[in-house]
């Protein structure tokens, strides 16, 4: 039996941890916590997610090997940045060295580090994201926070495969599918350097989820998209959601700067009139009042599966390939409100976010104040998955390339879109400004750190590649506004 464990974001003085355990035929036995060689008092060790089958309600049978995992909070930890955990699983010891968030960032202090990652499949990786990764998350550039954005696994390939609609059946293939990303390979070993923060996006359940696919039969009929649905529901709980119910969101602060992790794929409609669950909203509205009337935050950070800088694909599109959230126009302005509350607080938003198969940092200036009041990050991807059709395109542009003598290090990637003029349902108050696209596959470091009275962030666009790709830095400025 593998056990594996890694640690969650939480609020500054918890550690989260999620242990797995893969395969076994029984739940395994978690005990002997113990944090820098004391025991853990009972009353700081709280059961978030009970060690489980991360299929519950579609379970195989009892003898076949699966997978399990739990999720605890260790809470009242004021010691080391990096504490030592112990804890035994079935009786076999496992020991970690842990890194716990900061409370606050100190003016011209060390700043803290946040890696960003979406769109990873493990079959075109080749082994360069977990090769290049702990390179590129080490030393002063450590990673303090690692923010994974949306399609962490694809459930849906192969595509063009016709899978059984069997709720058990999915169910198993599911697990498989996240057994290989968080057990084995580059992208486990990714999942080891700093606490992570997760939202969905549409590959953890079918391509332009919850609308039927024209490539995924199961999709094309009411029971097939629910059995998908259940399925992939479950196994998401059970390997990437650490706290709350389904679709619950995350925030927590790191003083001046307020983080708020957002579910905006689990919970849509068919109908294109909801986005989120009734819990996120309540929790983003809640997240916004308080970061525009509190004293001690200067910036508010927003993490989404999608761009918020997109304008609402055309319906044939949008039923083929995924529709955008602004397709979604009560909901997307009920967001774009909120933060619109946070910006007329006098407080800068960065938005965070993947998807799209390209990066790019696009700045966005409120109208009425003639100021830049929000600023998107997109960072994507970590891996391309195989496209069938467009690769073989591709390959064959790139071998004529090759003849002519010139190279192309990402011939399947397509190049940055520029963002539109404005953000949708806004009225134009708020219209895009500079932007920098970044091409193939990458992951992003930010540097955030307190200067003066607002906060700086360095960014670092890392190319996978071992050569003949550079690196792309930036700054961007989280300042209080008028």
């Amino acid at each position: 039996m593998k056990v594996v464990c890694y640690q969650l974001a939480a609020a500054p003085g918890t550690l989260r941890l999620w242990i797995g355990a893969h395969p076994a035929t029984t739940v395994p036995q978690v005990d002997g916590w113990r944090i820098d060689g004391a025991d853990v008092r009972p009353a700081n060790l709280v059961v978030v997610r009970r060690m489980q089958s991360v299929r519950q309600g579609r379970l195989p049978p009892s003898d076949r090997p699966r997978a399990f995992s739990g999720v605890y909070d260790i809470t009242g930890v004021a010691g080391p940045a990096y504490p030592k955990l112990e804890v035994r699983v079935d009786g076999r010891l496992f020991e970690r060295t842990l890194r716990s968030l900061p409370r606050r960032l100190e003016i011209d202090g060390p700043g803290l580090n946040v890696l960003l990652v979406s769109c990873f499949h493990y079959s075109t990786d080749g082994g360069l994201y977990g090769e290049l990764l702990p390179r590129i998350a080490q030393g002063a550039a450590a990673a303090d926070l690692c923010v994974f954005m949306g399609d962490q696994v694809y459930l849906d390939l192969p595509t063009l495969q016709n899978f059984p609609d069997d709720p058990a059946w999915l169910a198993d293939k599911f697990e498989q599918d996240y057994v290989r990303n968080w057990f084995f390979g580059s992208f486990a070993g990714g999942l080891q350097l700093a606490p992570m923060a997760f939202v969905p996006d549409d590959h953890e359940y079918w391509n332009n989820f919850p609308h039927p696919s024209p490539f995924i039969q199961n999709s094309l009929s009411g029971s097939g998209r629910d059995n998908w649905r259940a399925a992939a529901r479950g196994c998401f709980e059970g390997f990437q959601l650490g706290h709350g119910g389904l679709g619950a969101a995350l925030d927590f602060d790191v003083e001046p700067v307020s983080f708020l992790m957002l579910d905006s794929r689990s919970w849509r409609n068919a109908e294109l009139t909801r986005l989120l669950s009734d819990e996120a909203s309540t929790q983003l509205n809640a997240w916004a009042d308080r970061v525009a009337g509190s004293s001690g935050l200067v910036a508010g950070v927003i993490v989404t599966g999608q761009s918020l800088i997109e304008k609402p694909v055309v319906a044939v599109k949008g039923a083929v390939g995924d529709y955008a959230l602004a397709n979604y126009p009560a909901p997307y302005a009920a967001i774009l409100g909120a933060l619109t509350r946070v910006v007329e607080s006098g407080k800068p938003v960065l938005l965070l976010t993947g998807d799209v198969h390209w990066g790019r940092v696009t700045s966005v200036r409120d109208r009425r104040r003639d100021v830049v009041a929000l600023q998107e990050v997109i960072a994507s991807p970590a891996s391309l998955v195989a496209t069938v059709g467009a690769d073989q395109v591709a390959d064959a542009i790139g071998a004529v390339k090759r003849w002519v003598g010139a190279t192309d290090p990402w011939p399947r990637h397509a190049e940055s879109a520029a963002p539109p003029s404005h953000l949708p349902h806004s009225g134009q108050r708020f219209r895009t400004g500079a932007w920098t696209g970044y091409r193939g596959n990458q992951c992003v470091m930010l540097r955030l750190a307190r200067r003066g009275f607002g906060v700086s962030v360095e960014y670092t666009f890392h190319p996978f590649a071992r050569s003949g790709v550079s690196p792309l830095t930036g700054r961007l400025e989280l300042q209080p506004i008028g």
